[in-house]
């Protein structure tokens, strides 16, 4: 196994959980459940980081089969991990713009669920698939960042979250990386190892877990300190 892999998983969920935990001792200091769905949404992302660490690990000395490069593999598993990530994501973005409803939260969950499965559904398994597939996610957060912007600003707030330009950014730049490394790369160009881990995961939206991570941790340091 690559060690700068190993270090860069490690560093990634040590952020993450680190971010948990804070968010959770922060709830339980303000005796507040909104911190809950926080921790959640990073207590997901690190289960899936462990899985694709996993894969790896198990499958590093399998030889790389390109006909299944575009694969998406245990579609359904991941539609719904995921839909429950993003369900806390836009818990944590109506608490931030002041607002409260499961009906925006349900809503928000079943328009990704559909999409993400018509994607599987409407287009041929390959290359535009799998973008189409895993853009689901891109979408989703920009139109729920475009949503908290848009409430914020009625509520007299420049912005719903801190940092919430390069959180645009960096939406943006995971999606630009997807473009690129599923549309662009052929899979006889994977054959080195980091070629492989790179198929498999993506830069940009680990940079901006990390700093998403930071953000949440500095807040509930913050809350901690004033309580």
């Amino acid at each position: 196994m690559n060690a700068f892999i190993f270090a860069y998983t490690l560093l990634i969920l040590f952020t993450c959980m680190t971010a948990a935990v804070f968010s959770l001792t922060a709830g339980s200091v303000l005796h507040d459940r909104e911190f809950v769905p926080q921790a959640l949404f990073f207590m997901l992302y690190c289960c899936d980081l462990m899985v694709i660490f996993q894969n790896e690990w198990l499958l590093q000395s399998v030889p790389f089969d390109p006909a299944g490069y575009y694969r998406v593999e245990n579609a359904p598993f991941r539609i719904a991990f995921v839909a429950v990530q993003l369900a806390c994501l836009v818990q944590m973005l109506m608490v931030e713009a002041d607002q409260s409803g499961f009906l925006d939260i349900f809503v928000s969950v079943v328009f990704f669920v559909v999409a993400s499965g018509l994607t599987l559904v409407l287009i041929p398994e390959g290359k535009w698939q799998q973008w189409a597939f895993y853009s689901m996610r891109q979408v989703f957060v920009a139109i729920a960042l475009a949503w908290s912007y848009r409430r914020a600003r009625k509520a007299g707030k420049r912005t719903p979250i801190r940092g919430f330009w390069v959180v645009c950014a960096l939406v943006a730049a995971v999606f630009v990386e997807d473009c690129v490394v599923i549309l662009a790369i052929p899979p006889s160009a994977v054959q080195s190892d980091f070629m492989l881990y790179l198929s498999e995961r993506n830069f940009s939206e680990n940079i901006l877990m990390l700093y998403a991570a930071w953000l949440a941790s500095r807040e509930a340091i913050e809350y901690i300190r004033a309580r």
